[in-house]
């Protein structure tokens, strides 16, 4: 039987993602002793509680961006192999459909010992499924074409936020569900859906683009800074907007 084509450098990032979540869940643990349980009071008596605090918030980001990279490469590969182009497709919205009810039946249930069915949350794993949903609509587009929706997608997100609502009311579950998070999500699709799509952008450059680890590795990295450094200019300059908990009567 031929062996399965392997990736180490896609092995060595989702091992570093797997890693990150750990330390950041084990942090209920190893913080037990808190002056403040506050998670917006960045207090604590080390570095190391620090950074254990907030390690488990970049997992996410990762796991969007893998996810976007993969849907990208497994479709392409259905593709090569004769695969029809709704074929490929189907199978991945099936893939998607099946996240949103394992969080929707399964992961929300687990909360409270599956005493009871709990449709009233929207969490990270369906977001990933609808962000796989969405990302299949567009799989076959060039890669600056999707690098330029995933920008809009977080400019038009950042005018989102400006939007009141009052979080006792029906409005709080499209909110938060797109744009907003919250009790109902903390993972809003919008946001999160252009983490994705920027996935899938690296994954040209990753599988198609760059041929060796070290040239991945090290322009990652270089993209990844000058990310973050876009990031918090952008923070810095929609300080009055970029809000996770817009006012009710603003």
């Amino acid at each position: 039987m031929a062996e399965k084509q392997r990736f180490e450098f896609i092995d060595q990032f989702r091992g570093l993602v797997g890693v990150m979540m750990a330390l950041g869940h084990s942090n209920y643990y190893f913080n037990s002793v808190w002056l403040s349980l506050d998670p917006l009071d960045p207090f604590f008596g080390t570095a190391g509680q620090f950074w254990l605090r907030y390690m488990g918030y970049l997992c996410a980001p990762g796991f969007l961006m893998m996810n976007g990279a993969m849907v990208y490469y497994a479709y392409w590969r259905r593709i090569k192999n004769g695969v029809r182009d709704g074929r490929a497709r189907w199978d991945f919205v099936q893939r998607g459909l099946f996240l949103i009810a394992v969080q929707l039946v399964w992961v929300n249930a687990s909360w409270s010992g599956f005493t009871r069915l709990r449709l009233d949350h929207f969490g990270i794993i369906a977001t990933i499924g609808a962000s796989m949903l969405l990302l299949i609509l567009m799989v076959r587009w060039r890669w600056q074409w999707r690098l330029a929706a995933a920008a809009a997608l977080f400019a038009v997100h950042l005018l989102l936020l400006r939007i009141p609502y009052d979080h006792a009311s029906w409005t709080h579950i499209p909110m938060q569900l797109f744009v907003d998070a919250g009790d109902y999500n903390k993972y809003p699709i919008i946001p999160w859906f252009a983490l994705a799509v920027g996935g899938s952008v690296m994954a040209h450059f990753w599988f198609e683009a760059w041929r060796d680890n070290a040239t991945r590795a090290n322009r990652s990295m270089l993209i990844g800074a000058v990310l973050v450094l876009a990031a918090w200019g952008v923070r810095w300059w929609a300080a009055a907007t970029a809000t996770s908990s817009p006012t009710a009567n603003s």
